[in-house]
Order: structure tokens, then C-alpha cells, then sequence
């Protein structure tokens, strides 16, 4: 399994892990089916 890296920019760096995880797991899920990588 490989790992992914966020970085999550400036300015967010008071945010918590839920909030910051809205925002990117969206992307990271519709790269993975575009790519043809089994859901979860």
C-alpha cells in the first residue's frame, strides 16, 4: 500500500485533522477511482 503526503498550506495550520480531511479526502477518493484502485 503506498502512503500519500498532504501538506496542507498556509494559513491552515489551526485546523484539526477532521476539518482539513474534508477537504482533501474528496480528491484523493475520485483520483483513485479515475485510476481504477479497488473502494473501500
Amino acid at each position: 500500500m503506498a502512503r500519500v503526503v498532504v501538506v496542507h498550506g498556509i494559513g491552515k495550520q489551526y485546523l484539526g485533522p477532521h476539518t482539513l480531511h474534508g477537504g482533501v479526502a474528496p480528491a484523493l477518493l475520485d483520483g483513485l477511482r479515475a485510476t481504477g484502485a479497488p473502494s473501500t
